[in-house]
Order: structure tokens, then sequence, then C-alpha cells
């Protein structure tokens, strides 16, 4: 299991010991949060839909709020900004799981998040993050409208679903709204595989009732907004474009460009344990005719002395050249799909 960690280090999966890498092996159903996860910023422009235009204090003071958080919302705000002046002083800094971030900024009140809780008034009021492309934003108290922000698909991700379809069941949780997941609900079997508009508190309620149902649950999520969920799974994943973000609820984080060989990775801490299982399957017959020679009267001290390290030894083989095997096939693979 050591060995398994180390190798999937080295391919961008960063498992946090081994009793997470075991667990990953036992996993029957895996849950995707949508926003950050499946998807990554487009490289199209965002859409303002501000009612004023903003001065450059309060671009700055807006930059330094969500340069303070790892939702991919905040970071995609950094990065529509870009200010690279030093960053203002921050007061009364809160973030509000599944709402936004407030501070006070050179004596003025400044919130991003979603509608509800920059005091936007939408169709239907909900305590969470409506949809997960559009950054709300409300300064001073007054409501100043939001900014739309593009998402695309991350590459090979449709083939990874299905892929997963074959082996687990698979789920997909969303704080946006259904309308918003495009060809995505194209991806999965029926509507009971989905849920749209889902609060931090719906994930994790929606993993225990899977877990009460005889389930062991993986999360695919990222930020603050998924923590609930990622602690509540067997396993938790946090993926993470910047080395630097994660989520400390995590049982392992993996790089988002890594995503798309989710399956693979799950594979290998499965053959990790079957080669445990196999080692101690050889152990068993090579002791059997052990003792059976010993029973006999048939089997020297001296030899059963030499015997028993060498049992040792075979297994610590078994389990180097095994998991060293497979890991360096995946390092090869993975630079095969580089170069194609």
């Amino acid at each position: 299991l050591g060995h398994g960690i180390r190798w999937l280090a080295k391919l961008n999966f960063f498992v946090k010991d081994i009793q997470a890498f075991e667990r990953m092996a036992q996993v029957d159903t895996i849950v995707f949060d949508k926003t950050g996860t499946l998807t990554l910023p487009s490289t199209q422009k965002p859409i303002s839909k501000l009612t004023r235009e903003l001065s450059y204090s309060e671009w700055r003071s807006l930059y330094s709020l969500a340069l303070q958080s790892t939702h991919p919302m905040s970071r995609q705000l950094v990065n529509y900004v870009h200010d690279n002046q030093p960053l203002l002083p921050l007061e009364k800094f809160a973030e509000k799981t599944g709402k936004g971030l407030e501070a006070t900024i050179s004596g003025i009140e400044y919130r991003i998040g979603n509608a509800k809780f920059t005091g936007h008034s939408t169709p239907k009021d909900n305590d969470y993050i409506r949809s997960e492309s559009q950054l709300y934003i409300q300064i001073a108290g007054a409501p100043v409208g939001y900014i739309e922000f593009p998402w695309a698909y991350r590459a090979g991700i449709e083939v990874m679903i299905h892929q997963l379809q074959a082996n687990y069941k698979v789920y997909l949780l969303s704080g946006d709204k259904q309308e918003h997941a495009g060809s995505l609900l194209d991806w999965f079997p029926d509507h009971n595989s989905y849920q749209f508009e889902c609060s931090p508190m719906d994930k994790m309620k929606f993993i225990q009732s899977l877990q009460d149902a005889g389930h062991r649950v993986a999360m695919i999520g990222d930020g603050l907004n998924d923590a609930r969920a990622l602690r509540q799974a067997q396993v938790g994943i946090d993926i993470s474009d910047d080395h630097l973000h994660f989520t400390p609820s995590s049982d392992a984080i993996l790089k988002g460009s890594e995503l798309a060989q989710l399956g693979t990775y799950l594979n290998y801490s499965k053959f990790g344990l079957k080669l445990i299982k196999a080692s101690f399957l050889l152990s068993l017959v090579y002791n059997g005719f052990g003792l059976s020679y010993a029973i006999l009267g048939n089997l020297y001290p001296l030899i059963a002395a030499i015997l028993m390290p060498v049992n040792s030894i075979s297994m610590l083989v078994i389990a180097n050249v095994g998991m060293n095997w497979m890991g360096q096939k995946l390092t090869r693979q993975k630079i095969r799909l580089k170069a194609d």
C-alpha cells in the first residue's frame, strides 16, 4: 500500500495514508460535484450584468476579498480582475459555506456569493448558490448585479464517466440549476442519477442515504463548499488545479488535469488489495506444506529456521515487484496519452 501511494503521487494523485488507499479499493459508488470538478473555467469572456460601473478601488477590494477563498467562482473573479497591486487589508472577513464571502474593506462592506446572500431578488430564493456560473456582488449593502462566468467540460470526462458506470454506481450533485447542465445529463442513464440545486447539507445527506443502503461511497469535489460531503464519504477526493489550494477534509488530492484517469487509479488500488490477498494465499500454501512435513517429523529445526524468514521475504518481494510493475505500467500509459 505504501508503494501504491508513492506511485500515485508521481501521477499527481496524493493519497493521505494507506488506510485511505485501502478504502479506495472498496468503493462501489462514486458521487461527482459539477462546477470546478467536471468543469473548468472556459476561455470565453465573462458576461457582466452589473447595474453600474465599479470604480478601480471597488474592483481592487473585490479582488482582495475573492483571493481569500479556494471556491471556483472566487478563483474566476480573481482571474477576471487580475489586479497586481498589493492586497487591501480586510476586516470582519467571513466565508459562509454555500453562500459566499463577506468583509469590510476601507470601511465599506463587500459581499460576493449567491443571490440571496448578496440581497438580490430571484424568481426562487434559496440559501445556496443557485447558479454556479453567476457570482453576485453587494457593495455597502446595495446589490450591484452579477458576473456570469462560462464553464467548459474537462477533457476526457465523458469517456471516464461511461467507463466508471460499467463498474460503479455514478451520481452527479450540483448546486447549479438543471438548465445549466447542458449535454452533461446525456451521460447519465436516468433522472435518479443526478440532483441539482443542492445545498452542501443536501450533498452530505445524499451520501448518507447511499451509505445507509450499504454502499461505500467516494465523493469527488472541490472547495469548502463540498467539505461536508467529502468528510462524510468513505473516500473524499479533492480536485485541485492549484496545489496550494485544497480542502483539508479530503482523503486525497487529485490534480484537475488527471481527473479523466480516475478509473485507472481506482483500479490500481484494487490491484494492491488483490496483490496482498495473493501473497497471503501463497503464504498459507507455503506454511501448509511446511506444517505437514513438521507434523510427520520430517522437517529439521534448522530447515524451519531458514524457511520462515524466506516466507516473509517472499511476501515482501511480491508486494514490491507487483506494485512497482503496475506503477511503471501506469506511468508509461500516462506518457503515451500525453504523446497522443
